[in-house]
C-alpha cells in the first residue's frame, strides 16, 4: 500500500475513533442531565399547588435546606461542563439535553455570575439555531431580576400580598411586552398568567 493511502486510512480510523468517543461522551452527559433534572423536579414539586404552604415551619425549613443542597451539588457539575464545552447546545446534547441544561442553570440563583456567563453563550447558540429562544427569554429575565432590573419578557412572577396569587414582576416597556413575548414564542401574558396560577398558586384556581 502506498504511503499516501496509508495516511488516509490512518486518518479515517482516527476520525471514527474520535467520533465514537465524542458520541459516548455526549450520551454520558445526557444521561447525567436526565438524572439531575429528575432530582430537581422531585424537590421542586413540593412547591407546586400549595403543598409547600401547607407544611409546618420546620418541614418548610428542611425542604429549603434540602433544595439548596441539591442546587449546589448540581452547580458543581454544571460549571464543570460549562468550562469544558461552553453552553450545551443541540449539537452537543440534542434538544432535550440542551433544555435540561438550561433548566438546571435557571435554578442557580445562588450563582448569578454563572447564570450571566451561560446567558452570554446561550445568546450565540440561539443566533446559530442551536438553542431555544424561549428558554433564552426565561434566563434573560431571571438574570435581570437577580440584578434588580426590570425583566424584559415577563416570565418571572411573585406572590401578591393582596390576592395570594402570582403576578408578573415589573416589566420594562410594558406597552411592547406582547410583541417581545411573541418574538420568543411565548404565549400572551393573560394566558400564561392563568397557567402559572393554576399550577403554582397556593389557592385553588378555576
Amino acid at each position: 500500500m502506498k504511503p499516501a493511502k496509508l495516511v488516509t486510512l490512518f486518518s479515517s480510523v482516527l476520525l471514527i475513533i474520535s467520533s465514537a468517543a465524542h458520541a459516548q461522551m455526549n450520551q454520558q452527559v445526557m444521561d447525567q442531565l436526565d438524572s439531575m433534572v429528575s432530582v430537581d423536579q422531585q424537590y421542586r414539586a413540593v412547591y407546586e399547588g400549595g403543598v409547600y404552604q401547607n407544611l409546618d415551619s420546620v418541614s418548610r425549613h428542611q425542604m429549603d435546606v434540602a433544595l439548596k443542597a441539591v442546587d449546589s451539588l448540581h452547580y458543581l457539575k454544571l460549571q464543570e461542563w460549562f468550562e469544558t464545552y461552553g453552553f450545551l447546545d443541540y449539537d452537543l446534547v440534542g434538544e432535550e439535553g440542551s433544555y435540561q441544561f438550561w433548566l438546571l442553570v435557571q435554578h442557580q440563583d445562588a450563582y448569578p455570575d454563572f447564570q450571566k456567563a451561560v446567558l452570554t453563550q446561550m445568546k450565540h447558540a440561539v443566533d446559530q439555531g442551536k438553542a431555544s429562544s424561549t428558554c433564552l427569554a426565561f434566563l434573560t429575565d431571571r438574570v435581570c431580576v437577580n440584578d434588580g432590573k426590570l425583566q424584559i419578557y415577563g416570565t418571572q412572577f411573585m406572590i401578591s400580598s393582596d390576592s395570594n396569587l402570582y403576578v408578573p414582576r415589573p416589566v420594562e416597556d410594558p406597552q411592547h411586552l406582547e410583541a417581545r413575548r411573541a418574538s420568543a414564542s411565548l404565549p400572551p401574558m393573560n394566558v400564561y398568567l392563568k397557567l402559572v396560577n393554576q399550577r403554582f398558586a397556593p389557592v385553588a384556581i378555576d
